[in-house]
């Protein structure tokens, strides 16, 4: 038979659930064969070198920052890279709707939370409290920068990115959230998918809020409006970590 090649990449919207088959047959008179592709996965416990992408191939420090930065926590730098590219496409001037700042995309009360722990690292009210698109605006011109808010100084964003990440872990980590998960899913585990990818998405909804939606809508906990950036997020995070991983085929 002959080979068909696909020319370019096929794009699917990240916030639906997708299950391709891939089919094929040698000759108009043959049987079809066919086969459903998988999906991406990705597991924040493996840890491999992060490999390039022509996508990213001009954002090689800020990847070298985020490895080392992620492997000190023992933070799976594929996942962390898929995640953060999933977020602001390591873009470190990103203004998200609701004021979310930097590459980690970070808002006012994730932010709260890591400067807990950092409470010399730059905050202004001033941010706090003027409108996304002023606050964009303000930004792209370089009058509002990492001086006055640490989330849009590249390295802080990433090292409050990291450190907001092990508190999301913290709290899947707790005794009752644990009895959440293994009523779905079976015994917690950090290998699997299903355990990562409430990590990703309660980096972007809030830990409570994807718990509540696994108390109520169990497997399907991703498939409710609630959940609608999340889901992006979390299929985002999933493509671009396969990608981002030496291991992947």
């Amino acid at each position: 038979g002959e080979v068909y090649k696909l020319k370019g990449p096929i794009a699917l919207a990240p916030q639906h659930e997708h299950h391709p088959v891939f089919a094929y047959r040698p000759s108009a008179d043959s049987p079809w064969s066919s086969a459903e592709l998988p999906a991406p996965s990705c597991q924040i416990d493996k840890s491999a070198p992060l490999r390039s992408m022509e996508e990213f191939k001009d954002k090689w420090q800020v990847l070298n920052r985020l490895e080392k930065i992620a492997q000190e926590r023992n933070i799976n730098p594929s996942f962390f890279a898929g995640l953060v590219a999933a977020l602001s496409g390591l873009d470190p001037l990103v203004v998200g709707g609701s004021k979310e700042l930097g590459a980690t995309q970070l808002g006012l009360a994730q932010a709260s939370q890591v400067q807990a722990g950092r409470p010399h690292w730059p905050r202004s009210r001033t941010v706090d409290n003027m409108n996304p698109l002023a606050l964009k605006l303000m930004v792209r011109l370089g009058k509002i920068d990492g001086q006055q808010d640490w989330r849009l100084d590249e390295e802080k964003s990433l090292i409050g990115g990291a450190e907001y990440l092990l508190k999301v872990q913290e709290f899947w980590a707790l005794g009752e959230n644990q009895e959440a998960f293994s009523q779905v899913f079976g015994p917690m585990s950090s290998a699997s998918q299903e355990y990562t990818d409430l990590l990703a998405a309660s980096y972007v909804a809030g830990g409570p809020r994807v718990l509540e939606a696994l108390r109520t809508l169990g497997k399907r906990w991703s498939s409710g409006e609630q959940m609608k950036d999340a889901r992006r997020i979390v299929a985002r995070a999933r493509s671009y970590c396969a990608q981002f991983s030496l291991e992947a085929p």
